[in-house]
């Protein structure tokens, strides 16, 4: 028996406490991700990194709601539909860390705080757990 499923991770950072003048110009910023699971169908797809388009609650995030009272517009998240970044599924091995270039949105956030709603992480095609 399997179960077939899409996975997409939220991330914010608060970076009120890091004192960044407004326009800075950011050089670099990365996500790192450690890869523990090589249960990926489609090795030769994407893992992107998009910056989310609209505030969400991490305790009350589903698939459908980014928050109890709202619906996402399209189920999954509100992003930008241009990544900031990817790499390969089938280049990342168990064990391993991957890295995301995501100094656009950082930068974003930087000359506009308020714009500053996180990442969202699409894995691949669809998993599938077999048991």
């Amino acid at each position: 028996m399997s179960c077939v499923y899409t996975a997409r991770v939220a991330v914010k950072f608060d970076l009120a406490p890091v004192s960044i003048a407004s326009n800075t110009n950011v050089a670099s910023a990365t996500l790192e991700l450690y890869i523990t699971s090589d249960a990926v169908d489609r090795l030769s797809d994407p893992i992107t990194v998009h910056r989310l388009t609209a505030a969400w609650n991490p305790a009350e995030t589903t698939w459908n709601r980014r928050d109890n009272l709202t619906m996402w517009t399209v189920p999954g998240g509100d992003f930008d539909p241009v990544p900031d970044d990817s790499v390969t599924a089938g280049s990342a091995d168990t064990g391993t860390w991957i890295v995301l270039d995501v100094t656009r949105s950082v930068q974003a956030w930087v000359n506009d705080p308020v714009a500053n709603h996180g990442l969202i992480v699409k894995m691949p095609g669809r998993f599938t757990d077999k048991f």
